[in-house]
């Protein structure tokens, strides 16, 4: 047995006392954490139970006393102000009125208290009508108060039972390991080279291996140790000859990369969210891509080196250091004006390493290839449109050829007759002494329809009697100007004009007075002598073509016509007779422009005849 002067003796040692004060150290922050716990706890309760009372008065006194405050009952307020005074922890009830005159309860206080205010309201007619404020103080006096008398009870008995727990762990703790522990220290102590051949003996531990017992585990394990201890310290040189090695394998490798590579560490705020990163370091590579030298750059975050760096960027790469999940992906990078294909992993947590590839030449191939490939399809549409267009002219020469012959031939065989009719009209309309209105409706109606049929041969002949256009150059707004004042329109009409200044195109006088004057007709009848007739002239986008827009207000056009309104002999007029926009068509044709058509049925129409721009000629 240990006698009690040896153990009182053994207190002179420094790891004695150590060993002494750690346990009265650890039990005493055993026994302050869990008071802290504790005292959190109840004091978390107390304001769970202040602020359940808060809910309390809004839930059960707040309507009570809107009800009072409408009605104007002050005795009874103070009477229910009073009442919640009596709740436990409350100090000091007010109630500020719309006259910011007040009524109190209670003794007010600043200084360990918990505020809260109610907005007493009262809706009355659809209108919320403000009455005043609830002011509730709760004061935390109380709460401490209780707090006090705890600690003060669990410290003390906390104390004495730490003493004596911490006196009973000593004694053990020393008769069992702690003499046994000087002893090994003593042997530690004049450990060397020198010495090895000396192996560490225990009182009341034989050198053979007890398996169940730790010390005897623990004086085999320092005497295989210094049986192994020669040996591995000759390995250690050999081991560190071939780390240095590796190492500078390592190194050169990670330096002469082809691609760059920069090793990253991520940048906390105090809250603990990550919002920038550093460089830790990079290779040569890298610096050659960047254009910066690694001096300058580690240990600088990325927003020091890159201060218009994307924060899309930022918070990718950020990602890829938390969730440890890599990424890859291509991005031109403005900072170094290249093309760069980025592969972003995680080594270790909050760490990120960044690997880039120089593929802008790629880049260039690809835009090159993409370019010659969108240039191939236009080629391909645009000769494909080409034939087409081709094959409809074609057509339409083969009906318009056909439809010339038979015109030529009707209209020699009607005009006489016509011209007979027309002169024997006229000749009874001046003969007839006396003639009765009736007579002279009918006589009249048959000149109207004989003029009519003159009309229809006549549009026939232009139809396929279209001439080359004798170009010459035109002032696109004073040809809409000049057309527009022999057109009969209506006063009933409203003429909008948007024109831009001196806009010449090479073009016919007298057909392209035909083509808008047609196309103006059209409108004006379209909207059956009332609505808004728009002209407009301005140049394209490219600024190779005139276009000269005319829109109306009418009935518009349906969509399965839009396709037909061109073609001969068809017509969506009662009496149309269907060639006045194939006329159009034509000569516009001829001029090396194009119609487009836009309507809405119910909205109106619009026609743009789009006309090449003139062009000056320079001599040479």
């Amino acid at each position: 047995m240990v006698k009690v002067g040896e153990l009182i003796a053994n207190l002179n040692f420094k790891v004695a006392r150590k060993f002494i004060l750690h346990i009265l150290l650890i039990s005493s922050s055993i026994t302050l954490i869990g008071t802290s716990v504790q005292l959190s706890m109840d004091y978390s309760k107390d304001l769970e139970t202040i602020h359940s009372t808060f809910h309390q008065i809004d839930v059960s006194y707040r309507q009570s006393i809107t009800n009072t405050l409408w009605v104007s009952n002050i005795e009874v307020l103070k009477i229910q102000l009073k009442g919640i005074l009596k709740l436990r922890d409350m100090q000091h009830l007010e109630v500020v009125l719309e006259d910011k005159s007040r009524i109190q309860v209670g003794k007010p206080e600043t200084k360990y208290v918990i505020k809260h205010e109610y907005i007493m309201s009262k809706n009355f007619g659809n209108r919320e009508i403000h009455l005043g404020v609830l002011r509730v103080t709760a004061s935390l006096r109380g709460v401490y108060r209780r707090l006090l008398e705890k600690v003060v009870v669990i410290l003390l008995i906390q104390a004495i039972k730490t003493f004596i727990v911490s006196v009973a762990i000593f004694v053990l703790f020393y008769i069992i390991v702690g003499r046994h522990l000087q002893t090994i220290v003593r042997y530690a102590k004049s450990f060397s080279l020198n010495s090895m051949d000396k192996p560490l003996r225990l009182r009341g531990y034989e050198e053979k291996l007890d398996e169940r017992n730790e010390l005897s585990i623990l004086v085999h394990s320092v005497n295989s140790m210094r049986n192994n201890l020669i040996r591995e310290i000759e390995k250690r040189d050999q081991a560190e000859k071939q780390l240095q090695e590796s190492e500078r394998q390592l190194r050169l490798m990670f330096m002469e990369m082809s691609a760059g590579f920069a090793l990253h560490e991520v940048i906390r705020k105090m809250d603990g969210t990550p919002h920038d990163y550093r460089f830790l370091d990079v290779n040569s590579a890298f610096e050659q891509l960047t254009g910066l030298g690694r001096a300058k750059i580690i240990g600088k975050s990325v927003q020091d080196i890159f201060p218009y760096v994307e924060k899309q960027l930022i918070d990718t790469f950020l990602e890829v250091a938390i969730s440890r999940v890599p990424v890859s992906f291509e991005r031109h990078v403005k900072a170094v004006g290249k093309h760069l294909q980025v592969v972003a992993y995680s080594p270790q947590k909050d760490r990120f390493a960044v690997i880039l590839l120089d593929i802008s030449k790629r880049k260039k191939a690809e835009e090159e290839l993409a370019k010659y490939r969108n240039h191939l399809e236009e080629i391909v549409f645009e000769r494909t449109m080409e034939l087409r267009n081709a094959h409809e002219k074609l057509l339409a020469a083969e009906r318009l050829a056909t439809l010339g012959k038979v015109a030529g031939s009707i209209s020699h065989e009607l005009r006489n007759p016509l011209a007979v009719i027309d002169s024997s009209a006229y000749y009874l309309k001046s003969s007839i002494k006396s003639p009765n209105q009736r007579t002279i409706k009918h006589i009249e109606r048959i000149i109207m329809q004989v003029k009519h049929s003159t009309a229809i041969i006549e549009s026939l002949l232009d139809l396929t009697g279209i001439s080359a256009p004798n170009k010459e150059k035109l002032d696109l707004v004073d040809l809409l100007e000049t057309i527009v004042s022999r057109v009969m329109i209506p006063k009933t009409i409203d003429i909008c004009k948007k024109m831009e200044e001196r806009i010449f195109v090479p073009g016919d006088f007298r057909q392209l007075e035909m083509v808008i004057g047609n196309l103006i007709k059209n409108a004006v009848d379209a909207m059956d002598n009332q609505g808004v007739l728009t002209l407009s002239a301005q140049t394209s986008e490219n600024g190779k073509f005139a276009e000269i827009a005319i829109k109306d207000t009418g009935s518009g056009i349906l969509p399965e016509h839009i396709s037909e309104i061109f073609k001969p002999l068809f017509s969506t007029k009662a009496q149309g007779i269907g060639f006045g926009l194939s006329i159009c068509h034509q000569i516009v044709d001829k001029h090396g422009g194009f119609i487009d058509v836009t309507s809405e049925p119910g909205k109106g129409s619009s026609f743009i005849v789009k006309l090449p721009v003139y062009e000056e000629k320079t001599d040479g």
